[in-house]
């Protein structure tokens, strides 16, 4: 999508304020999936303890989505709402990597991720976003325009499968897909066995059309001994 007045502007208020600063868009959500500069990092920050907490690195990425909510199109409080999927800190050097993935109504917006690098002194190093601007309300608009199926989808997780597998030349149909243990339970996927593929997991998704909309859809994994792994997306209502 184009960029907005009001991300241009941001732009180029950025660019008096950081040397170098490089913004890159990303082209389904129109988010700045890459905010960096080569020249300093983009915020200067007063000394902090010695060992900057997790907590204390997260205040810091809200705040700097909070000054520039012009740039992003939603304020801090997005990243309240997402699942923190990443938190590590760099042994040699005490830079932190955060990364949040956005939900919306209790499921996870496929490649929808917002991650932020701070050094050990709480300077925010990059930023990198590909979130929706409202992830909720593109998932209520199309609840409300699927009334009779809601999160359930017409289509099956083992239709999902089935489709998957079709398109990696495997015929396998819905009734041969048989749920199976996951390997880890704090996994969010459903794991099957079926005919002809080595493994295969799916979990609902949001997947996200433009800016503004998003589709029910599955993310299905299929591996085969013979072919490899793949992932797919398998629309929930059309297959």
């Amino acid at each position: 999508p184009a960029l907005t007045e009001r991300q241009k502007l941001a732009v180029e208020a950025l660019r008096k304020e950081v040397p170098n600063i490089q913004v890159e868009f990303d082209a389904v959500t129109g988010s700045p999936r890459s905010v960096m500069s080569n020249a300093r990092f983009l915020t200067q920050s007063e000394p902090m303890p010695r060992s900057l907490t997790y907590e204390q690195a997260m205040a810091k990425v809200k705040a700097y989505v909070n000054t520039h909510r012009n740039l992003f199109l939603h304020s801090g409080e997005v990243l309240d709402a997402a699942k923190v999927t990443r938190q590590d800190t760099t042994a040699a050097t005490g830079l932190q990597t955060l990364t949040w993935e956005q939900r919306a109504a209790g499921l996870p917006v496929y490649g929808s991720f917002f991650k932020a690098n701070v050094s050990k002194s709480g300077e925010i190093m990059m930023v990198a976003s590909e979130m929706m601007r409202d992830a909720e309300a593109a998932a209520a608009d199309y609840l409300a325009a699927h009334p009779q199926t809601g999160v359930r989808g017409q289509i099956s997780v083992e239709e999902a499968v089935a489709v998957a597998a079709a398109s990696i030349g495997k015929t396998v149909s819905a009734d041969e897909v048989k749920s199976a243990t996951s390997p880890n339970p704090k996994l969010a996927y459903q794991f099957f066995d079926a005919p002809g593929l080595s493994r295969s997991w799916a979990q609902q998704i949001w997947l996200p059309m433009n800016e503004s909309a998003a589709r029910l859809a599955w993310e299905v994994n299929v591996e085969s001994s013979m072919d490899g792994l793949f992932t797919l997306v398998v629309d929930a209502d059309t297959g």
